[in-house]
């Protein structure tokens, strides 16, 4: 259940990110596609933290855990790259 955690970026980023290539909201694009990755990898250290004090598992949790990071961070680059040339011309 922690690992939702892990998709508010995410989905940040692709509703926020789309506002903001339509200039309906103040933010530059770049510093919504900045919010989401730092705020990816923050949840990322934050969830690691947590589950080393409450889990009673060996490491392979925090390998899960690694992993499932880095494929939301090739999520927010691919919605990255589409909302970039979907809103380009």
């Amino acid at each position: 259940m922690e690992f939702l955690l892990l998709l508010l970026p995410t989905f940040f980023q692709i509703i926020v990110g789309s506002k903001s290539k339509t200039k309906s909201i103040e933010l530059d694009f770049e510093k919504v596609c900045l919010i989401s990755y730092l705020s990816q990898v923050f949840l990322c250290m934050v969830l690691f933290f947590y589950l080393s004090n409450t889990s009673r598992f060996c490491g392979a949790v925090f390998s899960g855990l690694i992993m499932i990071t880095v494929l939301f961070l090739i999520v927010i680059t691919v919605v990255v790259i589409m909302q970039h040339f979907r809103y380009k011309y």
